[in-house]
């Protein structure tokens, strides 16, 4: 998902040459980890990502929904909330 984000950012899923990736320090066997998008996917993958974020950005905006922390998260042990 923030692969897509990022190849969103930039060029809105338009250049088929593009390649993102992340450099992955917690297993440095996978050291960059990338999404490769056929070409003749492109249209697809781009409204898929777009309906999904629409989507999660609608519940976070208008849901009744408490957004909360998740107690057994251990990726936020160094925020106020810890």
């Amino acid at each position: 998902l923030q692969l897509l984000m990022y190849r969103a950012m930039f060029d809105d899923f338009e250049s088929p040459n593009l390649e993102g990736g992340i450099v992955s320090f917690r297993d440095l066997s996978k050291y960059v980890q990338t999404v490769n998008i056929l070409k003749d996917q492109q249209a697809d993958i781009k409204e898929l990502f777009y309906d999904g974020l629409g989507e999660l950005i609608e519940l976070m905006l208008y849901s009744e929904e408490e957004i909360v922390h998740n107690p057994k998260s251990t990726w936020c042990k160094f925020c106020e909330l810890h």
